[in-house]
């Protein structure tokens, strides 16, 4: 898989709330419901897809370059890369504490400008699947969404 700008295709569907059971406790019965009704509301609609431009990098390959990027700062969390071939970067998540949850990832080369996979994440008040494809534009990263 090269570095540099990636062009990446996310089609998400979430069910449920990803917010920490504390912070579920600490809202008012209003406040829930009108947390329910979002939710109710985003699963009627379906899969959500979104386009985004991102960098990737050498360090970012070995460190598992598609895993949630709040994963990688919670120190709460725990990655560990079950697979990385050229062709396959596979591993998951372990969250504990406040937000424990859990999330596993395929990421598949299919040669070294294209990529497809997955991503699942689950908690105790949520659940997410989505499905990813990306496409490399060019070694230099200027234009990322992320810069």
């Amino acid at each position: 898989m090269k570095t540099g700008l990636w062009e990446m295709t996310y089609t998400s569907d979430i069910q449920g709330s990803f917010l920490p059971q504390a912070t579920l406790d600490q809202m008012t019965p209003a406040q829930k419901a009108q947390l329910a009704a979002a939710a109710k509301k985003q699963a009627a609609q379906g899969p959500q897809t979104w386009k985004e431009k991102t960098c990737v990098t050498a360090k970012d390959l070995q460190a598992g370059a598609f895993r949630a990027s709040d994963d990688q700062n919670d120190p709460d969390c725990k990655f560990t890369m079950k697979s990385q071939t050229r062709t396959l970067q596979e591993g998951s998540t372990a969250c504990s504490g406040a937000e424990a949850r859990h999330t596993a990832m395929k990421i598949e080369a299919l040669g070294r400008d294209r990529i497809k996979g997955s991503i699942t994440a689950d908690s105790t008040s949520g659940k997410m699947n989505m499905q990813l494809s990306g496409k490399w534009l060019s070694d230099s990263c200027a234009g990322a969404d992320d810069d």
